[in-house]
């Protein structure tokens, strides 16, 4: 009886939650600015060089599935560039 109860609360919380997702047609969410940060993408570490426009490119796939279309920006650097730990310097120029 009690599981009953949790996993219909746990449904209700996730319809909720997408419901509200689903209506928001601008970028900002409560008021604020949505900056999309993408995670360490493991190829380009396997790769002698990577370009911007790769970086871009990544950044721009790896969002592209849902949170692509609330964001206000994309920060996009290389995951060589964090492990060369120059990513502070190209945050400081976006």
């Amino acid at each position: 009886m009690l599981s009953i109860k949790i996993k219909t609360g746990i449904t209700a919380l996730f319809m909720i939650t997408a419901a509200v997702l689903s209506s928001q047609t601008y970028a900002q969410m409560a008021g604020k600015n949505v900056i999309l940060v993408h995670g360490l993408q493991p190829a380009q570490l396997m790769r002698d060089t990577v370009t911007e426009a790769e970086v871009s490119s990544d950044g721009q796939n790896y969002w592209s599935d849902f949170w692509g279309q609330y964001a206000d920006d994309r920060l996009d650097w290389s995951s060589k560039s964090r492990l060369d730990a120059d990513t502070a310097q190209r945050l400081t120029t976006k």
